[in-house]
């Protein structure tokens, strides 16, 4: 008998631990989307030098070296859409090298600090630009 008593006691734990990790579990994928970070109701078109494509998970991103004003380089890092989303959309790791330059337009940081989310972006080869992604009329989830 006692160990039917345990076995049961061990049960309604489990099932508690389950019910408590499934109700966690999407208030943080839900977090992890999170765009509240970028001020969705501006864009900032930045014309520069990519210093580093980094190509990994949950989201790419683009080191950009970005002229001021002043004539002073800035790196921005700007966020991108997951590989997996990319590679289904024709990128590679090797989409974009060190010194590609590029046109990305972004909503930036709500902290001003240079970073932002990616709404398109164009690359130039040789003599031509040519659109290598473009989400800015798309929903706010998708990204380059």
């Amino acid at each position: 008998m006692k160990m039917i008593k345990n076995n049961f006691k061990f049960l309604i734990a489990s099932f508690i631990s389950l019910i408590l990790s499934a109700g966690f579990i999407p208030a943080v994928a839900i977090a992890h989307h999170s765009t509240a970070s970028f001020d969705g109701s501006k864009e900032v078109v930045l014309m520069g030098t990519v210093k580093e494509f980094q190509w990994t998970n949950p989201h790419t991103w683009v080191q950009l070296e970005v002229k001021n004003e002043k004539g002073e380089v800035v790196e921005w890092s700007i966020e991108g859409g997951s590989p997996g989303t990319l590679s289904r959309n024709g990128w590679k790791k090797s989409t974009f090298k060190p010194g590609d330059n590029v046109s990305i337009k972004v909503h930036p940081m709500l902290s001003g600090k240079p970073g932002g989310f990616c709404r398109s972006l164009t690359r130039r080869r040789v003599h031509a630009w040519s659109v290598i992604a473009d989400y800015s009329e798309k929903t706010y989830a998708r990204s380059c």
